[in-house]
C-alpha cells in the first residue's frame, strides 16, 4: 500500500453523518486519516500536493478553510493538513468537531457540510478534488436542498484512494452504497483502524 516514504500507514477514523433538514451529508462516512504524513514531509506542499496529483487527485487549492457551513454536491474532497491545526464542524450545526493537525487528511464525501471553527495562525492546507473535479459551493439554503441531493446521487466513488492509490482504505470504507453497512447508534461510529 505505501508507495510512498513519506507515507505513514494510515489509522481510519469514521464519522457517520446524518442528513437534516438543512445539509444533505452523506451515507458514505467521513475518513480522518491520522498522522498520515510524516512529520519533515508534512509542511512540503510540492509533495503533499504531488502525493494528491499522483492518485488522480487534483484542482488543488492552498491556504485554509472557509468559516461558514458549506458542502459540495458534485465532489468528494480531500483536505490534507500542511502546517499548524484546525478545529472543524464536520455534519452542519449539529455535527462533528474534529481537531486536525499538520500531518492529518480529510477525505469528505459529497453532501458533507464543514466549518471551519477555528484554526493556528500557521495553518495551511490543501484541498484537491478526485479527477480534477470543479466544485459547487452550497451553504444550506432551502433552494439548493433538492439539486444538490440529485448531484449528490450521482457523484461516483473515487477510482483511487487520495494517497494510498488503488490499495487505500478510501477503497473499502467508499464501497458501492447499496453494500454499505452503517451501524448508526445515534453517535458517529469511530472505525479505529491501522491498515
Amino acid at each position: 500500500m505505501n508507495d510512498y516514504p513519506w507515507l505513514n500507514m494510515p489509522f481510519v477514523n469514521c464519522l457517520y453523518l446524518t442528513e437534516d433538514n438543512i445539509f444533505p451529508n452523506s451515507e458514505l462516512p467521513v475518513l480522518i486519516y491520522k498522522n498520515v504524513f510524516k512529520t519533515s514531509i508534512a509542511g512540503s506542499v510540492d509533495i503533499v500536493q504531488q502525493v494528491l496529483r499522483n492518485n488522480g487527485w487534483s484542482n488543488s487549492e492552498t491556504g485554509s478553510l472557509y468559516m461558514r457551513h458549506h458542502y459540495h454536491s458534485n465532489t468528494h474532497k480531500a483536505i490534507s493538513i500542511c502546517s499548524g491545526e484546525c478545529i472543524l464542524l464536520i455534519g452542519g450545526p449539529n455535527g462533528n468537531v474534529a481537531h486536525l493537525v499538520k500531518g492529518d487528511t480529510l477525505l469528505l464525501p459529497a453532501g458533507a457540510a464543514h466549518k471551519k471553527l477555528k484554526a493556528s495562525e500557521d495553518f495551511v492546507c490543501i484541498s484537491a478534488y478526485p479527477a480534477g473535479n470543479n466544485f459547487d459551493l452550497n451553504f444550506g439554503n432551502h433552494s439548493e436542498k433538492i439539486p444538490a441531493d440529485i448531484n449528490i446521487q450521482q457523484v461516483p466513488l473515487p477510482a483511487k484512494d487520495p494517497l494510498y492509490g488503488s490499495n487505500g482504505p478510501l477503497l473499502d470504507y467508499w464501497k458501492k452504497r447499496n453494500e454499505l453497512v452503517v451501524q448508526m447508534n445515534n453517535e458517529p461510529a469511530v472505525c479505529g483502524m491501522v491498515v
